[in-house]
């Protein structure tokens, strides 16, 4: 195809990124309609830990790491749990850093406003019967990120989760709430082809079992690629002033256990890749819903695209997908 495009492991994403495209929208756009209509039509996505590849011509890959992370900030440390102490919820939650992650992915190369990109998911979470949900995304197309500090949201957060409520959250932990950003360097698998991976993020754990990631790709003809992972938490903290959820990924304070600074990245998966062949300047940008990141050696020297996808799903990925360009052609790829 000759045209942009994009695909997503949740179908409603990837037509709200085609229709992003179809409203002159480039890959950034797409990727951004694409996560908030996923965020409309489920409670624990808009607060999920989200974490973004995104090249261009000439320009070096570079990661947008909003992963959500440890709360506490400016709080004394309290005097945790005993040993046979159940966890209250509370004592779980976490910072979101999804919606600094959004603001500065549009920041880097949005075509399109902000709000563009919001607003097919207002109209889906008034559809599906989330009214509050869809407020907090109208904030969101005015305010972009600070709509975490607005009042009601901020209010809602802490009324639930902050230290009064038995956690940790405080208002500093929202205003702090930045998404970590660096260039990723380009990496030699083989002879043919160079690789920019999304590394193994270090992270503080839970102890629950990785989850698998939620993904995205698009690619356009003027050369931009984007690729998205988000992991929506289904134990996630319900806020019902918001009809929104926050992950409960956060690391409880136990006695006599170090606790974990505040501010510090919770683990989560991110299983992104941007591919590139200097011969011909095709570039990919590959994704695959599995919870570790892409192994270098799964871009074999000699595979195409197609057989690299087939071997990630092959490998144990639910789905795996590739929006790949050369000379101003776009094509998809997937498997599961």
């Amino acid at each position: 195809m000759s045209g942009p495009c994009a695909d997503a492991s949740d179908p409603r994403a990837a037509v709200a990124a085609e229709r992003a495209f179809q409203a002159g929208g480039n890959s950034v756009d797409a990727v951004l309609a694409g996560f908030f209509v996923a965020a409309a039509m489920a409670p624990n996505v808009l607060f999920s830990s989200v974490v973004v590849l995104v090249a261009g011509v000439g320009a070096a890959p570079r990661l947008i790491d909003g992963r959500a992370c440890q709360p506490g900030l400016e709080h004394k440390r309290p005097r945790g749990l005993r040993p046979d102490e159940l966890v209250p919820p509370q004592a779980r939650a976490s910072v979101p850093r999804s919606l600094g992650a959004l603001a500065l992915l549009h920041a880097y190369g949005g075509k399109r406003p902000l709000s563009a990109a919001v607003r097919p998911a207002v109209a889906a979470a008034k559809k599906a019967g989330a009214p509050r949900r869809a407020r907090v995304l109208e904030r969101i197309a005015r305010s972009g990120a600070a709509t975490l500090t607005h009042s009601n949201v901020e209010r809602a957060l802490i009324g639930n989760f902050g230290p009064i409520a038995g956690g940790l959250l405080t208002a500093a932990d929202l205003a702090a709430a930045r998404p970590d950003d660096r260039r990723l360097a380009w990496v030699e698998p083989n002879t043919l082809m160079t690789v920019a991976r999304c590394p193994a993020l270090e992270g503080a754990d839970d102890g629950r079992p990785r989850r698998p990631a939620h993904v995205m790709v698009a690619a356009d003809p003027n050369g931009r690629l984007c690729a998205l992972a988000y992991c929506p938490d289904p134990e996630a903290l319900v806020v019902p002033e918001l009809e929104l959820s926050l992950s409960a990924e956060g690391v409880p304070v136990r006695r006599g256990v170090a606790r974990v600074t505040p501010q510090t990245p919770l683990a989560s998966a991110a299983p992104l890749a941007i591919a590139r062949r200097a011969s011909d300047g095709w570039q990919a940008s590959v994704a695959a819903c599995q919870p570790a990141p892409l192994d270098a050696g799964v871009f074999g020297a000699g595979l195409s695209l197609h057989q690299i996808v087939a071997a990630l799903h092959h490998n144990g990925a639910r789905c795996a997908l590739a929006a790949s360009i050369e000379r101003r052609k776009t094509r998809l790829t997937r498997a599961g």
